[in-house]
């Protein structure tokens, strides 16, 4: 007869993909481990990474946070690992998607500096089953941010990033 040890836990691990130094899956201690415990284990992000890119998966779903401020220490970014999460970071892909109920849905070169209308327009304007109050942008981080707008004028507009839709 083989009995379990009482307190006795079963391995976990977390998964670091993409342009780290390391990538691979590595065993953390939940309630102890944080995002950036992980991120220096797996070496740092390699040259060419986008820290806008950051994406942390938890069972299937996209956990908003900012890798520069989880990079820092900051106690809301730098979150506790669970077993199964999954960070990636990518290269910059220097392009800003435009979908939804556009004339022509674009990806579209990232260009500093413009707004959210002005690559509205660059994919051919919104069309007549556009509605303009449920504009918004979706960074790469996972985080949205929508087009507030009063009486159909325009009074703050969401900055856009490389890597935005």
């Amino acid at each position: 007869m083989v009995r379990t040890s009482p307190g006795f836990r079963s391995q976990r691990f977390a998964t670091v993909e993409g342009m780290f130094a390391h990538p691979g899956a590595y065993a953390i201690t939940e309630n102890q481990d944080h995002l950036r415990d992980l991120v220096e284990r797996a070496g740092g992000t390699l040259p060419g990474a986008y820290d806008r890119s950051f994406k942390l998966s938890r069972e299937g779903k996209i956990v908003a946070v900012e890798f520069g401020p989880a990079m820092r220490g900051g106690r809301v970014d730098n979150v506790q690992l669970r077993d199964g999460d999954v960070i990636s970071i990518g290269p910059d892909s220097r392009t800003v998607l435009v979908s939804g109920a556009v004339s022509r849905p674009s990806l579209i070169v990232y260009r500093p500096g413009l707004s959210v209308l002005d690559y509205v327009e660059l994919a051919g304007g919104p069309n007549d089953k556009a509605n303009k109050k449920g504009s918004f942008v979706e960074y790469p981080s996972g985080y949205s941010k929508r087009v507030r707008s009063f009486l159909g004028v325009v009074y703050s507009q969401p900055d856009v990033y490389s890597g935005s839709v």
